[in-house]
């Protein structure tokens, strides 16, 4: 019974490869989900402290700045168009799960005659500035953090929100990002999150490594700081937001819909004993919604702001085709501040102390910050510890021993290197053993003798191949795909920077050209 059994799992395993082997492939690497191990009391009194605390009702003056001019361009203030409606059913995923309705979004996509009775929703919506309760329910999922999770802070939750919901938030969030960047109130060159268009993790890496690069070439002093912002979504108060808006000259229609549908966020979470009691939400952007995004980076630009007008006074930029570069990077909540010496980088990260006791609720979290400081110490050009401090807290520098991540990419304090023609071969010879692995665990896997031709593997389906891609081919054309990526930027700065000319798959295509 046994074998007839094991031979039944196989055949069916043989015919779900058959079908489709993607998805097939998904299963086998698929990872084994964590375990809650919470009772149904735990996970609610974790988020009724969390979230359904006592609404902040500061009164939020305007910072010692100057205020930001008055839009050249007035926001698009008219109702929700069908070409928007439609746009915005497009772009989203059939199989995005749906809200408390349980309303997928494949009921907009296949059905066109709904969108007309979606649009006059949204229209008496618009007019009424008033945004319906359900639009404000959500049901929280708890993804585990680990194997055994006793802990609710060990767990990620994913919002559920209803799809008309989101799609009417897709909208006001378009039209908000178009306002904000018609009137230059987002700087792209410096501001690079929840951009559309902008690979800002690419072209922010980029722009750094080429000024690491330039103080090293020329031995100029240059001192960078990472700043990391803790919890920052969730410790953004709603009053703190609605300010941000006002700060940059909304109409009052956006700004009562915003703060109509804050007042009636709630929430439940899903457990092993069914659904939570329900929630209010009174603290933090809320993460299930569209708007989440573009209303972070409004609150975060008044930071931004401050940090630029001190940039050609204290910034650490150089000149590559007369245009200077930008020393403040931010990508939502990651920010990186360049200065040309560490007195100066002192300054700026007193004002990000100020701005954060100023919004009463962020709170940067040094011992996630780094900073790297390079110059001559003792007639010799090294790294050393500047001895810079945020929240009264000292900052820890950057070492060989101890890198970190910036917008996915290792940093860390090692410069030019004599050996490197031995690195590049040694990376050379690891991608061709990469290579021959993969090809031998294919065989095994396909069932073919080690010895059996390997082109089948590589070539295309219509010459009777798998059209699979060795590793190091995929490499350069990753490599290609920057290049690409980097010269159709919309930011000049970054499209002039030096590129890497003799890189050799950029020859092999120039030599096809």
């Amino acid at each position: 019974m046994q074998k007839y059994r094991d031979n039944f799992d196989r055949a069916k395993q043989e015919v779900d490869f058959d079908k489709n082997p993607f998805e097939y492939s998904k299963t086998i690497f698929k990872k084994e989900r964590g375990q809650l191990l919470l009772t149904n009391d735990q996970i609610y009194d974790h988020f009724k402290s969390t979230y359904e605390v006592p609404k902040s009702l500061r009164r939020y003056r305007d910072p010692n700045d100057q205020k930001p001019e008055f839009p050249r361009i007035e926001f698009h203030g008219i109702p929700p168009t069908l070409e928007e409606l439609s746009s915005q059913i497009k772009r989203k995923s059939s199989k995005s799960a749906p809200g408390p309705d349980g309303i997928p979004y494949i009921v907009f996509k296949k059905c066109a005659s709904v969108r007309k009775h979606l649009l006059n929703i949204y229209g008496k919506i618009w007019s009424r500035k008033q945004i319906p309760e359900c639009f404000g329910k959500a049901i929280f999922v708890l993804i585990p953090k680990k194997d055994r999770v006793t802990d609710p802070k060990d767990t990620r939750p994913i919002a559920l929100t209803n799809t008309i919901s989101k799609i009417f938030f897709s909208v006001l969030q378009t039209r908000m990002t178009r306002f904000m960047l018609s009137n230059n109130y987002f700087r792209a060159n410096h501001q690079k999150g929840f951009l559309p268009g902008i690979s800002g993790c690419l072209e922010h890496n980029t722009l750094l490594s080429e000024s690491l690069k330039d103080a090293r070439k020329s031995e100029r002093q240059i001192t960078v700081c990472w700043i990391d912002l803790e919890n920052a979504f969730g410790s953004i108060q709603h009053e703190l937001m609605l300010f941000a808006l006002r700060w940059y000259n909304f109409p009052p229609l956006v700004r009562d819909m915003i703060a109509s549908y804050y007042s009636k966020l709630r929430f439940s979470i899903i457990t092993k004993e069914g659904p939570s009691k329900s929630l209010s939400y009174n603290v933090g952007l809320f993460q299930g919604c569209c708007l989440s995004p573009i209303a972070f980076n409004i609150v975060i630009n008044i930071l931004v702001d401050k940090l630029i007008c001190n940039e050609k006074k204290w910034g650490y930029r150089f000149k590559f085709n007369n245009k200077y570069t930008e020393s403040i990077l931010a990508f939502a909540d990651d920010l990186a501040i360049l200065t040309r010496n560490p007195k100066h980088c002192q300054v700026l990260l007193d004002e990000v102390d100020k701005f954060c006791e100023w919004t009463d609720g962020l709170r940067t979290k040094p011992s996630k910050c780094h900073c790297l400081c390079l110059g001559r110490r003792n007639t010799r050009y090294t790294s050393y510890d500047p001895g810079l401090s945020l929240g009264g807290q000292c900052i820890s520098t950057v070492t060989e021993n101890a890198p970190f991540k910036f917008l996915g990419r290792k940093i860390d304090n090692i410069g030019r290197t004599p050996s490197l023609e031995g690195i590049v071969d040694s990376f050379l010879n690891d991608l061709n053993k990469l290579d021959a692995g993969v090809i031998k665990m294919l065989k095994l896997w396909l069932g073919l003798a080690l010895t059996a031709d390997s082109s089948a593997l590589f070539r295309g389906s219509n010459s009777f191949g798998m059209s699979l891609k060795r590793p190091s081919e995929l490499y350069k054309h990753l490599r290609v795909s920057k290049r690409y990526i980097l010269g159709k930027s919309h930011d000049d700065i970054v499209t002039s920077l030096p590129k890497d000319e003799d890189a050799p798959e950029m020859i092999n295509i120039r030599s096809m050209q």
